[in-house]
């Protein structure tokens, strides 16, 4: 199977570049690569490409959830601020990781700071329109399975 290089494929026009950046990012995740082709392709297009400078923030702690994203380059540190303000590190991201995905479903804030360590390319997929699409019976049943891969993950690294 071939992987598309999501970095070459700067020669299209800027929205069709956008695109196929976007789908060649999910294709080639671990988790999001297991939806089949059309529910990659709808995922593409409810999510937007951003490239973030190192000591910016993707998201700080008590913000409105609006989404959730997938780390495509770079690293991001995810942290909580204590009460007594010491910085607790949750964990550091890498390229292919997903986070934020627990604002999908509880509209509450995020819970920790999310700071670019480097330069970064990361996807993210808006709420509203992810909810829209889980209505549809066979993306539900494709992305809660990613999302029970992930919970498994989690589980066996922490056990």
């Amino acid at each position: 199977m071939s992987q598309e290089n999501p970095a070459a494929l700067s020669a299209a026009s800027p929205g069709s570049r956008q695109q196929a950046v976007l789908r060649a990012y999910i294709k080639n995740n671990e988790l999001l690569g297991t939806l089949s082709v059309e529910h990659q392709d709808n995922l593409a297009a409810a999510s937007r490409l951003k490239q973030m400078d190192e000591g910016n923030y993707v998201f700080h702690q008590g913000d409105v959830g609006k989404g959730f994203f997938v780390l495509c380059r770079g690293a991001v540190k995810v942290y909580r601020t204590t009460p007594d303000g010491r910085e607790a590190v949750v964990k550091i991201l890498q390229a292919g990781e997903i986070f934020g995905e627990v604002m999908l479903f509880k509209n509450i804030p995020y819970p920790a700071n999310a700071l670019c360590l480097s330069e970064v390319a990361l996807i993210e997929i808006d709420r509203a329109r992810l909810l829209d699409m889980l209505g549809d019976a066979s993306f539900r049943l494709d992305f809660v399975g990613i999302l029970m891969e992930k919970l498994q993950y989690l589980i066996q690294v922490s056990g």
